[in-house]
């Protein structure tokens, strides 16, 4: 229900935000890009899930959206708009 992709080493991803899966801080879906992670990040990899989102960064992990089953690697269970 959203898509992400690598704009100049930043995250840009548009489409439904029920879940806050869109990473840029509200539940607002958006037919146009959004910015999750700003270019010059040093994105190197991002994968969209059903709704959730993981982007490697840095050679680090960031992830955002829903946790209800332990998506985003904590024990948190629920929407969260973004997790390092």
């Amino acid at each position: 229900s959203h898509t992400c992709a690598i704009v100049n080493g930043g995250v840009q991803c548009w489409g439904q935000n029920d879940y806050g899966q869109l990473g840029n801080g509200t539940y607002l879906s958006s037919l146009v890009p959004v910015q999750a992670i700003p270019a010059g990040s040093n994105v190197t990899a991002i994968s969209a899930g059903f709704i959730h989102s993981c982007a490697v960064v840095s050679g680090g992990v960031l992830c955002w959206g829903d946790n209800t089953y332990g998506q985003l690697a904590d024990s948190y269970s629920g929407p969260t708009l973004r997790h390092d």
